[in-house]
């Protein structure tokens, strides 16, 4: 299987570029049985899983913001019950 070579943004600004010197550990994944695919998965994710201050800061803030605007009766809500209803349908 050719694995395509792919450029991610980081958040710093900078690149990242997944290419041909993964190849190996990329095919190397591509034979594993589904089942160890996905427990690489899930430690691979939990490593990723990691505090941000910046990313909590600005969930905290966005949490303020709507929690006022809900509040202020300037925020529309539904239903989990709504909500549910509109994407078992889709």
């Amino acid at each position: 299987m050719r694995w395509p070579s792919c450029t991610m943004q980081h958040k710093d600004g900078g690149e990242v570029k997944i290419d041909a010197k993964n190849t190996t550990l990329k095919e190397q994944v591509g034979e594993l049985p589904d089942l160890e695919k996905l427990a690489l998965v899930d430690e691979v994710l939990a490593e990723l899983d990691r505090p941000d201050p910046e990313i909590d800061a600005a969930w905290a803030t966005e949490v303020r913001e709507r929690r006022a605007a809900y509040r202020a009766g300037q925020l529309e809500s539904r239903s989990y019950m709504d909500v549910m209803k509109r994407y078992r349908k889709a």
